[in-house]
């Protein structure tokens, strides 16, 4: 501690929290002066999971403010580990119950003052929505918590004023685009949820989308609702303050094409990034103010970087596999890109990938509607 100035031993510390956080544990334990310096990097983040241990952890830290005024990033890692103990008589019970508890931790996120930057992460694959007694999976049931917890976080004065211009980043990976029914969740909007999340700056959102049935999963009452009732709940509560926001899909989806996203616009927003959404042709749905397309327009005053990962065009029906009328006047990608071309005169950085096929006849990076799914 004589040898090295305490701002190169504040570096070293940094590069180990980085790397390897139990190590960064262990030098609170190394003496006083090291317990005094290390503190602040070993709370900066805080890795959390469902298991017990981890959360009996996190409360005791929440419980202390020296510690919990430490902590800018919370991440929470739900990997739904459901042990052999619940396949018994009882297990739907035991599923409410450890739901609930792990749906605690969400309701103490008040208790830290200087909480900047949130990352939630669910399981990485789709979970039917029918192994819970209310008709919902352990995952959706515990998303659907957690947001009645965050509104919780703000649901007095007090709590209010901590979080209100705090929070400012948010990644939900794997969320369940289903309903909130029976008025849960995104649903009920609870009066403390927009205060949770109006000073949102970034927004990382990635959805688990059923891929082996979509045509049923598509066309389903809880599908589409989830898209133009609990999404845009959740995405219209930051639009003032959002400047970046990204959406991923694990399949190809729906895209935008609800009437209802046509008044949502971000006045901040300045880098838009999409993976995996669907273009709806205009010209086919007939409404000219909805879509993809109108909602990356209207941003066109304030956007820089825009950002379209592995999107398609809907040509609408196929002739192989439909009798239906086809579009009269297909859009195309050269179409797209010249609107804009022509309405995007502030965007820095557009990225195209992958790059679609411009060759006549080429249906790379187009799509088709049969029967309820994309072909």
């Amino acid at each position: 501690m004589d040898i090295l100035p305490l701002e190169i031993l504040s570096l070293i510390l940094d590069e180990i929290a980085g790397d390897d956080h139990d190590d960064l544990l262990s030098c609170l334990l190394v003496c006083k002066s090291f317990e005094i310096l290390a503190t602040p990097h070993a709370f900066r983040v805080l890795i959390l999971s469902e298991d017990k241990g981890s959360r009996d952890a996190f409360f005791n830290i929440a419980k202390i403010p020296r510690l919990a005024e430490l902590v800018k990033k919370i991440d929470f890692t739900y990997e739904d580990n459901k042990t052999a103990e619940h396949d018994d008589w009882y297990g739907d019970h035991r599923d409410d119950e450890e739901i609930r508890e792990i749906s605690e931790i969400f309701s103490k996120f008040h208790q830290f003052p200087h909480l900047k930057q949130l990352v939630c992460e669910f399981p990485d694959e789709f979970q039917s929505c029918d192994a819970m007694d209310d008709g919902t999976s352990r995952c959706l049931s515990l998303q659907m918590k957690m947001f009645e917890k965050f509104a919780e976080c703000c649901s007095d004065t007090a709590h209010r004023a901590q979080n209100k211009s705090q929070l400012r980043s948010i990644k939900l990976d794997g969320m369940l685009p289903v309903a909130h029914s029976d008025g849960r969740g995104l649903r009920s909007k609870p009066p403390g949820l927009p205060v949770f999340f109006q000073s949102i700056q970034i927004m990382n959102l990635t959805l688990r989308v059923e891929d082996t049935n979509s045509d049923t999963f598509y066309e389903s009452g809880p599908y589409l609702d989830f898209w133009r009732i609990d999404m845009l709940n959740l995405v219209s509560m930051p639009a003032a303050s959002l400047s970046s926001f990204s959406l991923f899909n694990n399949v190809r989806t729906v895209g935008f094409d609800c009437p209802t996203w046509d008044s949502l616009t971000f006045p901040n927003l300045r880098h838009l990034h999409l993976d995996s959404i669907v273009f709806n042709d205009h010209e086919y749905f007939n409404r000219q103010e909805t879509g993809v397309e109108a909602f990356i327009v209207r941003h066109a005053p304030t956007l820089r970087h825009l950002d379209l990962s592995h999107c398609l065009i809907n040509l609408g029906n196929d002739p192989f596999y439909s009798t239906l009328p086809l579009t009269p006047r297909a859009r195309t990608w050269v179409d797209i890109c010249q609107l804009f071309d022509e309405k995007l005169t502030k965007v820095k950085v557009f990225t195209l990938t992958p790059t679609p096929n411009l060759a006549k006849g080429s249906r790379e990076g187009y799509v088709h509607w049969c029967d309820g799914c994309y072909i």
